[in-house]
């Protein structure tokens, strides 16, 4: 079996807007276009390629170095 590349790819952040701002500028330059664009949830996709962005539960009790 080849194994060409990632089909879809799903992120979960726990700082949405800082988020939103880097990969809604790298998505557009991967070649995905923007499909939803909800608070807290983005999906942008193109020719069987897929993103979608995240708003991490705050429920987790998981937190990361800002």
């Amino acid at each position: 079996m080849e194994i060409n590349g990632i089909a879809h790819v799903q992120l979960t952040v726990a700082d949405f807007a800082r988020a939103r701002e880097f990969y809604g500028k790298l998505l557009p330059f991967l070649g995905l276009v923007p499909v939803m664009d909800f608070d807290g949830l983005i999906t942008a996709s193109a020719a069987g390629r897929g993103a979608c962005l995240r708003q991490r539960p705050s429920s987790t009790g998981c937190t990361l170095p800002a």
